[in-house]
């Protein structure tokens, strides 16, 4: 009998050991911070396009964003005169697609050649508790054109940036 509740005071010390260490674990702070993604700048492919090329501008993150719902994304390419020639507008919720905005257009056959211009506008909302912000969100030196600067509040963040390619 007597060797009965030994054994039971043992698992009773063991259970009681077990659910306070769960307490504890339980009670860890979770982060709930929305952050928007930071970039490194942009990629144009072909680097020197000729009229009647496709190409493919990316918005290269250098960090991931979290906890971010509704996006907007808005590209615009204007020609060596001012006139716009694209203008591209994607939805989606960042947190099921978190990959790096991307725009894909074809040049004209009869394209002007010169300097082309893209800026690009980028609208987060925050699924958590948004953290002011408001500078940079490009490292230079890193290969890629272009700058892209951001702020952010309680509730959403945006961005914008801008690069130029020639079209030869």
């Amino acid at each position: 009998m007597r060797k009965n509740k030994n054994l039971m005071r043992g698992l009773l010390s063991a259970f009681a050991g077990v659910t306070l260490l769960a307490a504890f674990t339980s009670c860890e702070e979770k982060d709930y911070t929305s952050r928007m993604p930071t970039f490194a700048g942009f990629l144009i492919d072909p680097a020197a396009p000729a009229p009647n090329d496709s190409i493919t501008i990316t918005a290269k993150q250098l960090s991931k964003g979290t906890l971010l719902n509704g996006t907007y994304y808005q590209w615009t390419i204007t020609d060596s005169y001012d006139s716009v020639v694209c203008t591209q507008k994607q939805e989606l919720i960042y947190d099921h697609q978190p990959s790096d905005p991307v725009l894909g257009y074809k040049l004209a056959p009869d394209a002007r050649t010169g300097t082309y211009k893209v800026t690009f506008y980028a609208r987060y909302k925050f699924s958590g508790q948004g953290e002011a912000y408001s500078g940079s969100l490009t490292s230079p030196g890193l290969g890629y054109s272009g700058s892209i600067i951001g702020s952010s509040g309680a509730t959403y963040g945006e961005c914008n940036g801008e690069f130029t390619f020639t079209v030869q």
